[in-house]
């Protein structure tokens, strides 16, 4: 008789410690879930950012976007900063987020604290700004010359972030840069038809 109590404290242990044990097991799977799919959206970008560097592309992620005269700019010099074991074993594009993809335009800082462009030609397709559309984080695109086309620009429409978008010396048409400028109100287009430089527009004005 006098193990009853006993007994029933065990009973009511062994209770407890199995909702815990499910607590946690439920706890493991959800963040095994979330670092499964981060990990995936990691690799998914690792690979379109090789494909854009393979075409001649630049991208900046957003530890490169620096305070510049009250004003966003990217500087190609900045290196990742901190989890650099992490960085080793999972990869950049685990811990960091592309915001910037120009083809044929490097931007930096320099030690003097001078902001800094050099700018040359591409072979850009339509098929190369296909591949930044898989970017949804990208505010800024930048296209100096190349083949890009009306259709090559509609691609972009799909950004959501997509705050700025400079196309200079491409097959875009102005009608097309200003189409684009229209479906967008809330991006400022920057075009520029041919190298002479007087076709040149900016939406809005």
């Amino acid at each position: 008789m006098g193990k009853a109590p006993q007994s029933a404290t065990h009973r009511r242990w062994l209770r407890y410690s199995l909702r815990t044990l499910l607590g946690l097991m439920l706890l493991a799977s959800v963040a095994m879930a979330w670092l499964a799919g981060k990990v995936k959206e990691a690799r998914q970008q690792a690979a379109v950012v090789a494909q854009i560097r393979a075409a001649g592309g630049t991208v900046y992620y957003d530890y490169q976007e620096v305070e510049f005269w009250s004003t966003r700019v990217v500087d190609a010099n900045v290196e990742p900063q901190g989890h650099a074991l992490l960085r080793r074993i999972l990869g950049n594009d685990f811990f960091d987020t592309v915001i910037e993809v120009d083809f044929g335009r490097r931007h930096w800082i320099d030690a003097r604290g001078v902001s800094c462009t050099r700018d040359r030609e591409t072979r850009t397709t339509d098929r190369d700004i296909a591949l930044v559309e898989q970017l949804p984080e990208v505010g800024r695109v930048v296209v100096i010359g190349g083949q890009v086309t009306d259709d090559g620009l509609r691609r972009l429409a799909t950004l959501k972030r997509l705050e700025s978008v400079q196309i200079d010396g491409t097959k875009v048409s102005v009608e097309g840069a200003q189409a684009f400028a229209a479906s967008r109100p809330g991006c400022r287009v920057h075009f520029r038809g041919d190298d002479s430089g007087w076709l040149a527009r900016t939406w809005p004005n």
